[in-house]
């Protein structure tokens, strides 16, 4: 799945040298994971299919598209004022921005429900975190439910970063599991800018849970030009784009 995230698809014959076993046993690997939903497989490889949606592993989504993620990092980054309360959403793109700000130490209060954000930015001085607290998520390393939404209820931010599964020009904001989904939901509304964080795969994609229609988002962080067609609809509701 490593090389399928970096790639985008695969070979059978070359997987089969690389991890030295026979091609039966990568085609049959191959097989399980298309009943996952996680690829779809051609003769003689597989690829990831543009309107797959289903929720990566966060050590995953960590390798995949890096150089984007760093520099859609930097662009938050600079939105960021000392003295601000961001809240950032447990995906890949907020770690990114967290360790940018880890190395900026710019005085802010960060606001997450990723546990792996809280750990980067731990005692660094003069960087406060404010955990949601709440029920630990394996996949993504978050913590959701009941607990969590509602202690986000009792703070408000400065801005908030979301990145969610899927931006859509006429469904919206979607997330591949409604948990994570009520999350960025709250920091939306708790929030007083809503920046989404997406590279240029999420665009034109669906999933599982509605967030949020696309107007609630303010501006959009993303890591080249949208096509056309989506720039034509983010004109249309006003909604402001940044890229390198």
């Amino acid at each position: 799945m490593e090389l399928l995230l970096l790639q985008g698809n695969v070979v059978v014959s070359d997987l089969s040298k690389r991890f030295g076993v026979s091609e039966e046993t990568i085609r049959r690997d191959l097989e399980r994971l298309e009943k996952e939903g996680l690829l779809v497989r051609t003769h003689g490889g597989a690829y990831l299919s543009e309107y797959v949606t289903k929720e990566y592993p966060l050590s995953l989504r960590e390798i995949s598209y890096v150089e984007e993620k760093k520099q859609m990092a930097v662009l938050s980054a600079e939105l960021i004022q000392p003295g601000d309360t961001i809240m950032l959403d447990a995906s890949s793109s907020s770690l990114f921005i967290a360790r940018l700000i880890k190395r900026m130490r710019k005085k802010v209060t960060v606001i997450t429900n990723a546990l792996k954000v809280e750990i980067e930015l731990a005692d660094l001085e003069p960087i406060k975190v404010v955990s949601t607290g709440g029920t630990l998520r394996s996949p993504s390393l978050s913590h959701v439910g009941y607990a969590a939404t509602e202690s986000l209820k009792t703070y408000f931010a400065d801005k908030a970063f979301i990145s969610p599964t899927a931006v859509h020009p006429e469904k919206g904001l979607m997330d591949s599991n409604e948990y994570e989904g009520e999350i960025r939901k709250m920091m939306l509304r708790q929030a007083e800018q809503k920046i989404l964080v997406a590279d240029h795969t999420k665009f034109g994609k669906t999933a599982f849970y509605l967030i949020d229609p696309l107007e609630r988002i303010q501006l959009i962080i993303t890591d080249r030009p949208p096509a056309k067609e989506f720039q034509d609809a983010l004109d249309l509701l006003g909604i402001a784009v940044r890229h390198p």
